[in-house]
């Protein structure tokens, strides 16, 4: 007890010291805390944005539906069907849906689609899709007609009332076309998405495209997203093999491979970080070392052991890293909230690369726990193990040497 009491008093006899020390580690954690958040918001951004307003994080089908997307293999919408699915812990709701590919056309221009039906209700429920709504009403259930994605009204010179054709196919072959005011302007958080979506009332693409009960899939809402794959294994054993279920990483690998790739490169940036911090660090310990050297010279000399100063200044300096992790996990939360609250939009070059990736331009951040605490103790680490010089000078201590100097 006696020595780290002298370690807390031996701090403040040089609080620039101390400050600088400690600031270099508050800055060090801040740092790469906020990037750390801010690279898991960003995927966790437009991941929900693919992923949630798209597929689900899981979804259920016929066996062989994620092979051969077609109205063919569809399957029939049962009660039986359902609660198995909601049985299994951690499933929150199921929405199902209708996906197809069609020509959506005006009078004067014609582009490719990609149509969705849902409940309206059960969707925005699920997905806050009414909050997407930049112009007209929401649909609901009842309704005869559809709201279309920003960026696909916009290359079809389309606002809300217009009508538009929709020609496409339905189940065995038949020709599904059908004629639909436009209801509302969605702005989709996947540029992607935006370009290219339609929504319409599930009832109505059923009649169009001769369903009767059935559904391209189901998808699945979840509890916590981080352990779809878990909660896709446990389905596909309470569904049996006549059903699918695939979670998002199975449905758009290319997305995974891309995120996987991104987060390689990411922790190079990392270890160059904490690279730069630890010769940061180190520069403090060198910078102690030498104001103290006489001080050290001086007390060993009348008599104190080696070893008993050594454990002082490693308390020392476990002391000043703990501060400065704690310190820094608090200061992080500062950016970390306003870029979660506040995101902030990207405009010119760096907006058009964003939107070739299919990512939303916005710099968001997570509060995710894993970042303070893992990233705090990574820089106590390091300044812990950068304790091991001073404590190699301190035991080698030739007094007479450090008297002179």
């Amino acid at each position: 007890m006696i020595n780290l009491v002298l370690a807390w008093r031996n701090l403040w006899r040089n609080k620039r010291r101390t400050l600088i020390t400690t600031a270099m580690i508050f800055l060090a954690v801040v740092l790469s805390v906020t990037m750390q958040s801010v690279q898991r918001g960003i995927y966790d951004r437009n991941i929900d944005n693919i992923v949630r307003y798209s597929m689900g994080y899981i979804q259920v089908g016929a066996a062989g539906h994620h092979e051969d997307k077609t109205l063919e293999t569809s399957v029939e919408l049962t009660d039986e069907l359902i609660d198995k699915i909601k049985s299994v812990k951690g499933v929150a709701d199921v929405l199902p849906r209708i996906e197809n590919v069609g020509l959506v056309a005006t009078d004067t221009s014609s582009k490719e689609a990609l149509i969705q039906a849902t409940d309206p209700e059960v969707e925005d429920k699920l997905t806050g899709l009414r909050h997407r709504v930049i112009s007209g009403e929401y649909i609901n259930q009842s309704d005869r007609s559809v709201m279309i994605a920003s960026g696909l009204a916009k290359r079809l010179r389309l606002q809300v009332n217009d009508t538009i054709i929709i020609l496409s196919i339905g189940y065995h072959g038949t020709s599904a076309n059908g004629k639909y005011p436009v209801k509302a302007i969605l702005e989709l958080g996947s540029p992607e998405l935006n370009r290219r979506m339609i929504y319409m009332p599930l009832k109505m693409a059923q009649n169009m495209f001769y369903l009767g009960d059935n559904v391209s899939n189901i998808s699945v809402l979840l509890e916590d997203k981080r352990r779809s794959e878990e909660i896709a294994t446990e389905i596909q054993a309470a569904i049996g093999d006549e059903y699918e279920a695939l979670h998002w990483k199975q449905l758009l690998p290319e997305l995974s491979q891309m995120i996987e790739g991104d987060e390689a490169s990411g922790n190079i940036m990392f270890a160059i970080l904490y690279v730069i911090i630890a010769f940061g660090v180190f520069g403090t310990v060198l910078m102690m070392l030498a104001e103290r050297r006489r001080e050290f010279g001086v007390v060993t000399a009348i008599g104190m052991k080696r070893h008993k100063l050594a454990v002082i200044v490693v308390l020392e300096n476990f002391i000043t890293a703990f501060m400065g992790a704690l310190l820094g996990m608090v200061g992080a939360m500062g950016p970390v909230l306003a870029l979660k609250n506040n995101p902030v939009s990207l405009a010119g070059d760096m907006k058009e690369a964003y939107e070739k990736l299919g990512f939303e331009p916005v710099i968001t951040a997570d509060v995710y726990q894993f970042a303070f605490v893992n990233n705090a103790l990574l820089v106590f680490f390091i300044a812990l193990v950068l304790s091991i010089y001073p404590l190699v000078k301190i035991l080698r201590i030739k007094p007479i040497d450090y008297l002179r100097s």
